[in-house]
């Protein structure tokens, strides 16, 4: 016989107890076979006030019946627990059944007739011919609840609001759920046969395998995911269920204790819920706490699906040659794509504008400003990985706690508040003195580990002691804030070597800027070693901070200066008639027209997609041969990539002239990497001929069979290769200066400039930041189309006409301004 016992509890006058009674005897053979529990407080008096105790079986109970009498309708103490009842029904799923027992008008009060009464019809007791069959009645109708209930499975309320609880507030949703941002994840499995990646895309495609094990870093979304699946599965009625191995995995694994799981989670008898087919078990945190196997092996004998989850860390430590997991799929929590991404972005927009659907003619424009502030801080996905905690982080830092007066700007703030969080994650209290010792001592420690030139940026853990105990010679800190520090949800980390580093690479970054920009006279030998070495991504990020931190513009005029002195035998590009001749050849065969027949929501996921494909370059294991203009080159390029950072998010503390140079030099920067490859006629045929004298002498070179198959066309592949890095460092560099509260600055610079470069840059940059293609925007191409011949600038009018047909299939534009530039750029109908 089941344990489960259905709860019942007893709402009723005092005047009227001996119905009460009378009901229990009723339900006697109910709980007899120990399928019922009931009830009630005889001490209750009408106006009397409630004890906590009577509130909390209320919320405790399946079903709430009350008594219907006269004397119950005038009862305040009975209005009181009715209304409690209902208040509490939708999220605990209590049921509400009224008992009619004697004749009144229980129809006239509240809403009480839209629910089921008892006996049948509602019919009261007293009016029954024979009160033994009215109360037998009510018998049938209670058990055939109580039946209901034990094999109606539905979830707790409590545990759906718990599971899709996220720490995010929008402007106008305080309270943000799960639900509202979810986004599926990055998954991709393995194959250990053909060594291929798969895509899981959904949660269909997670079931599929049955077992699978999934792992991610920190802050990834392994539990939301688990909370993601937990909801779908639970609203669709399919048997799941959810354990935690950071409550349960120093306990045995005995069903008793699931069955106390599936109680908190679940209404219905868990002896006929265990019974049911394909039942899943979602277990999150695998880690190395004694009976973690143990619960994976006691779960296989009761579940069809087990998905568990685990950290990078632990999976590489203990369990990726696990004997006991070797039937679980591994699958591993990539940051998201682009195109991902963006759906976040417009969850996160629709959640703030409160709109229900999506409003494309105002969202494409505002979704690419977002985008560019996001990826203006991530970066790179291997300092500050593009999962969903990160991306929202970011929104709601620059939505909401942007404070108008801070030290550090807009950049340095959002990672001040993602570090804000990991140490109050980690039980660290958000007061002035711990957080100033916390920052001090990891500034400290980065500026340690940066003098070590250890390319894992970790340092032993004799070396860390030897580092604590100078530390606490000089500085005061004490040793519990020091525990916090270095945790799962702290600074600092233990990896996979033994050694120390910190936890997310962005915190050793930030903090290494903070120390190197707060004792600038005391370090500036190893600051300008940095910037001579820029080119080394992780010193363009520790400058990046250090300008944020810094008081002054020493650093910056440090950076500008080797800015403008990198590749400084180099002219800027001008892009005329001169330099783009070359590119004639390949403009025939590329396309006049490319708008697109799909709508600019596709197009976009067409482009994003596009972008996810292409793999970026781990610019740390860049192999330059001592080739000094490779240094140049890219230590250019770099430098290009911090001021950008400067500029996006500090101009608003700079004076105008120093922000209008910034520009300028990126510009020029940008400009001098074009005319670095920009080659004349004379140097491509030396180059072709160049490539052609190396192929004939490679062993095996066949001149009759080879050379023409090989060789032809080669003027063309160099041709276009010039042409696609022309473009790179075009859109690079406009994209380094696209802040609208820039265009006026932009606008005179070009104006100074005077070059076919700055005119295509500054439409270009109105296309990046403008809102939604206009007047101004055409008039300003009409301005490009006649001032430059066509036939002499083939160049400028092919990359304009293409640039302006990719914006408006990316984004909502007015018809009559499309056809108008259709016109304007001469297109061809299709």
């Amino acid at each position: 016989m089941s344990s489960f016992k259905v709860s019942l509890f007893y709402s009723y006058c005092h005047f009227d107890e001996k119905y009460r009674e009378r009901m229990e005897t009723t339900l006697s053979l109910l709980k007899k076979f120990s399928c019922l529990d009931t009830w009630s407080d005889r001490k209750i008096i009408a106006g009397q006030k409630w004890s906590e105790k009577i509130k909390l079986q209320i919320k405790s109970s399946n079903i709430v019946t009350f008594l219907v009498t006269p004397d119950f309708l005038n009862s305040e103490a009975c209005i009181e627990e009715w209304n409690l009842v209902k208040n509490i029904s939708p999220k605990n799923g209590t049921y509400i059944v009224p008992v009619i027992v004697r004749d009144c008008p229980w129809k006239d009060f509240d809403d009480m007739s839209s629910y089921q009464a008892l006996p049948i019809d509602g019919k009261p007791i007293s009016l029954w011919d024979d009160s033994d069959s009215a109360w037998k009645s009510v018998y049938d109708g209670l058990a055939k609840l109580i039946d209901e209930i034990r094999i109606t499975f539905s979830p707790n309320q409590s545990i759906l609001e718990s599971i899709s609880e996220i720490h995010f507030c929008s402007q106008t949703k305080e309270k943000v759920t799960l639900e509202d941002v979810f986004v599926f994840p990055q998954l991709y499995t393995n194959h250990k046969f053909d060594d291929q990646d798969l895509q899981v895309r959904n949660i269909g495609d997670l079931l599929h395998y049955k077992k699978s094990l999934i792992r991610g870093d920190l802050q990834s979304g392994k539990s939301k995911l688990l909370g993601h699946i937990f909801s779908d599965l639970a609203n669709k009625s399919k048997p799941v269920i959810f354990a935690d191995f950071g409550e349960i995995g120093n306990k045995l694994p005995k069903l008793k204790l699931y069955s106390k799981l599936y109680t908190e989670q679940f209404s219905g008898d868990f002896e006929r819920w265990i019974k049911q087919p394909n039942k899943t078990i979602l277990f999150d945190n695998l880690s190395d706490l004694p009976n973690c196997l143990a619960h994976i092996k006691f779960a296989e004998e009761y579940f069809q699906n087990i998905i568990i989850t685990t950290s990078n860390d632990h999976y590489f430590s203990y369990f990726k040659e696990e004997v006991e997991l070797s039937e679980y799929k591994a699958i591993a929590i990539e940051p998201l794509s682009y195109s991902k991404q963006e759906k976040l972005i417009k969850k996160w927009l629709r959640l703030s504008s409160n709109e229900e659907s999506s409003n494309s003619k105002l969202e494409h424009e505002r979704i690419d400003e977002i985008e560019r502030n996001i990826n203006s801080i991530i970066i790179h996905s291997r300092i500050v990985p593009r999962y969903p905690f990160f991306v929202l982080s970011i929104l709601q830092t620059y939505e909401l706690f942007m404070p108008s007066s801070i030290k550090i700007t807009a950049y340095g703030h959002c990672y001040y508040a993602l570090i804000l969080a990991h140490l109050i994650k980690s039980g660290i209290q958000n007061t002035d003195e711990n957080i100033n010792a916390c920052f001090n001592f990891a500034s400290q420690l980065a500026f340690h580990i940066h003098l070590k030139k250890d390319q894992s940026l970790s340092i032993t853990i004799e070396d860390y002691n030897s580092f604590i105990d100078e530390y606490q010679r000089n500085f005061l800190i004490s040793s519990a804030l020091l525990n916090r520090l270095c945790g799962p949800q702290g600074l600092l980390k233990q990896n996979n070597s033994g050694h120390i580093c910190f936890n997310l690479p962005y915190s050793y970054y930030f903090f290494l800027g903070r120390h190197v920009a707060n004792t600038y006279e005391e370090n500036e030998s190893e600051l300008l070693n940095m910037i001579e070495h820029s080119y080394v991504q992780g010193n363009t990020l520790s400058l990046t901070f250090a300008i944020h931190h810094a008081n002054d513009t020493k650093i910056l005029e440090e950076i500008m200066l080797h800015t403008v002195c990198s590749v400084e035998n180099v002219e800027p590009a001008k892009l005329d008639a001169d330099e783009t001749k070359i590119f004639d050849e390949i403009l025939v065969s590329l396309p006049e027209r490319i708008l697109s027949d799909r709508n600019v929501d596709e197009e976009r996921e067409r482009e994003r997609a596009n972008i996810d494909n292409i793999t970026e370059d781990d610019q740390e294991d860049i192999d330059f041969e001592n080739d000094e203009i490779d240094h140049e080159m890219f230590k250019l390029s770099q430098n290009i990539e911090i001021l950008s950072q400067i500029l996006k998010n500090k101009s608003g503390l700079l004076e105008k002239h120093k922000v209008s140079e910034i520009i300028e030099v990126i510009c020029d920067g940008g400009l001098r990497l074009v005319g670095c490859v920009l080659f004349g006629e004379d140097d491509i045929e030396d180059l072709k001929n160049y490539v052609e004298q190396r192929y004939e002498s490679e062993v095996g070179f066949d001149k009759s069979i080879q050379k023409d198959k090989i060789i032809r066309g080669l003027s063309k592949i160099i041709r276009f290769s010039v042409f696609l890095w022309t473009m790179e460092n075009l859109g690079r560099l406009v994209a380094a200066i696209s802040k609208p509260e820039l265009k006026d600055l932009v606008k005179e610079i070009r104006k100074n400039k005077k070059t076919p470069a700055f005119d295509v840059i500054y439409y270009f940059y109105l296309l990046n930041v403008g809102d939604s293609y206009g007047e101004q925007h055409k008039a300003e191409l009409g301005q490009l189309v006649e001032k430059y011949d066509v036939k002499k600038m083939k160049f400028l009018h092919r990359i304009i006409s293409l640039r302006t047909q990719h914006y408006f299939n990316t984004h909502i534009v007015k018809e009559p301004i499309k056809q108008s530039v259709r016109t304007l750029l001469n297109l061809p109908d299709k």
